[in-house]
């Protein structure tokens, strides 16, 4: 979803249901974007928010040469593509705007901004599936990263990572497997 100004109850359920089941969202704010009606209407069946953050009213006020990417990552499929290369090609990054958000507890902030390191990039878990959050536009109205290319790295590692089974990563060898078993009810 990319600047999308109102999702109604049943859109947001089915959204949240898809991702529970082992869908992935991958969610770019913009100027269309409410903060309030998002935080009201983006819930599932019983109410849960689907976002990893609550969305905050008012957009602050951007340093004059804009925010950047914060140079301090978590190590994550999505922040490997800035490690792999030297930060003077990703430093440049300017973000003119974003929406203030609060992680929730169950979240992990993956890119932030600087300064003061609000968050930029967010993943959470739901059910089977993964929502991510990404607090500036996905074009060039609020930054230039879309026309980076860390910017088509960064879509398609995001790509990858929704879509990916929890079966298709990496394990160690002392690491419990979990699967899904799906139980058919005229069994």
């Amino acid at each position: 979803m990319a600047n999308v100004a109102e999702v109604i109850r049943e859109q947001a359920i089915a959204l949240a249901d898809f991702v529970r089941r082992g869908g992935g969202l991958f969610v770019f704010l913009g100027d269309k974007t409410n903060a309030q009606l998002s935080n009201d209407r983006l819930r599932d069946r019983e109410g849960e928010l689907i976002l990893p953050a609550v969305l905050v009213d008012g957009a602050p006020d951007a340093p004059a040469e804009g925010w950047r990417l914060a140079p301090k990552m978590p190590d994550h499929a999505l922040t490997r593509i800035f490690e792999s290369m030297p930060e003077e090609q990703w430093a440049s990054i300017s973000f003119n705007r974003y929406i203030k958000a609060t992680a929730l507890k169950d979240a992990s902030p993956l890119l932030s901004l600087a300064p003061g390191g609000e968050p930029l990039l967010l993943e959470r878990t739901l059910g089977w599936g993964k929502v991510l959050l990404f607090t500036s536009s996905a074009d060039r109205e609020w930054t230039d990263m879309s026309i980076h290319p860390a910017y088509l790295m960064l879509v398609q590692q995001a790509v990858m990572h929704l879509t990916r089974g929890s079966f298709e990563r990496p394990v160690s060898v002392s690491e419990a497997l979990t699967f899904r078993v799906s139980v058919e009810e005229d069994v």
